[in-house]
């Protein structure tokens, strides 16, 4: 176990802000990293994580058992318990996935990039953490509150409805559901954390705005022969240059802070990118499946339920498909929200720019911060197969809504 001593006190306060959600994620081997006291040690849980997996590998297994003979009857007479099945697969795939790259880059790279939050705040002078710790808090509390109460009250439906023990076997299900609602929370939290630290840029823009207003006088070509006519102009052409100077260094820092930013994105895609991929395609299945069982069910009795109303199975079912889908949609806005503040950020350079009197080498350091947000084209992605923007919810809903709308016309 490598144990890495917090530089300062606030590296320790970093990561203070995901300490709860850690706490979780670290249950089921999701995380390598724990904090203790001043120490910020890398403890992979490497044993637990093997547990896990030779546990889920066994009970993939024994359903899979259940699977096979129902593939002879094709697709669309799979009832809802052969639909998990598939979604079992998925969540399993994925669950490998997520502990390679927690154990491959959640290590030594993670510090670093604690690292280089803590010296993000340390240069903008701007540390605002515990208003990100509440942030994440509530947001990981609601998901898995809804969460765990749409599962939950879909168990007892579906177990009411068939009156079958073996529906309890399935629980494998929400178990991977669970997880892949970890794996989403992580990215929101990391998300969130580079979205406060955009909003403290531009807070510092906009206080630069504000004291650039209040110039005493605009920067001539002349300030070093008003330095020697008398005291009183010298004192304030001293003060002049000596502000020009603290303004152009404020934006050397504002510079040098985008830069780290855009190593955190660089990391944040790293970490994630596969992750979001899998996530989004087991969304898909996983919906599909579902409108397939709420068309059978309210279609001809294929899927057979043995007792009680069968609109209480599709009610349940469509819960979960808007529990999975604000999932999704929380993701995505997450990201948005970044790329919201970066556009904000560059509309309050450009208000420097067009509006306020300014001595040509802030000028100069203005237009390169600008050019530098601009061109390193700071986006989320799906390991570059797309960016992570409304669109694909568009994309998601328009595939989801063709199959539901081909379903019902094909159905007998």
């Amino acid at each position: 176990m490598n144990t890495y001593g917090a530089k300062t006190k606030n590296t320790v306060k970093v990561f203070s802000t995901f300490i709860c959600l850690n706490r979780i994620l670290r249950l089921f081997g999701l995380s390598c990293i724990s904090c203790d006291g001043f120490q910020i040690k890398c403890s992979p849980l490497v044993f637990r994580a093997i547990c896990i997996t030779t546990i889920l590998i066994l009970f993939n297994g024994l359903c899979g058992y259940y699977l096979f003979p129902n593939f002879e009857n094709g697709l669309f007479h799979f009832s809802y318990h052969d639909s998990v099945h598939l979604i079992l697969i998925l969540g399993f795939v994925q669950y490998i996935v997520d502990i390679h790259f927690v154990f491959k880059y959640g290590r030594e790279f993670y510090l670093q990039y604690i690292d280089r939050f803590e010296l993000f705040d340390r240069t903008i002078g701007i540390a605002v953490y515990e208003k990100i710790k509440r942030t994440i808090n509530r947001i990981c509390v609601f998901f898995i509150l809804i969460t765990f109460i749409g599962s939950f009250v879909e168990i007892i439906i579906w177990y009411l409805s068939y009156r079958s023990s073996s529906h309890m076997f399935y629980m494998l299900y929400y178990i991977y559901n669970f997880l892949n609602l970890l794996s989403a929370l992580d990215f929101i939290a990391n998300c969130t954390q580079v979205l406060f630290r955009l909003q403290s840029l531009e807070h510092k823009l906009k206080d630069f705005l504000c004291h650039v207003t209040n110039l005493p006088v605009p920067y001539n070509e002349n300030n070093h022969s008003v330095v020697k006519s008398s005291n009183k102009n010298t004192n304030i052409s001293a003060h002049t240059l000596t502000e020009t100077v603290h303004r152009q260094n404020v934006v050397l820092l504002l510079n040098r802070c985008f830069l780290l930013l855009t190593d955190q994105f660089d990391y944040i895609n790293i970490m994630f990118g596969l992750r979001i991929l899998l996530s989004c395609v087991n969304f898909v299945v996983d919906t599909l499946l579902k409108i397939t069982t709420i068309i059978k069910l309210f279609s001809s009795g294929i899927e057979v339920v043995t007792s009680g109303s069968r609109y209480l199975p599709i009610s349940v079912t469509i819960v979960q498909i808007i529990v999975n889908s604000i999932v999704v949609f929380s993701i995505i806005h997450i990201c948005e929200r970044n790329y919201g503040q970066i556009e904000r950020i560059i509309a309050s350079i450009d208000g420097i720019l067009h509006e306020k009197d300014v001595r040509p080498d802030i000028l100069d350091c203005l237009k390169d911060l600008r050019n530098t947000i601009i061109t390193r084209n700071m986006n989320f992605n799906a390991v570059k197969f797309f960016k992570l923007e409304y669109p694909i919810l568009v994309s998601i809903s328009s595939l989801l809504v063709t199959y539901g709308t081909i379903l019902v016309q094909n159905v007998e």
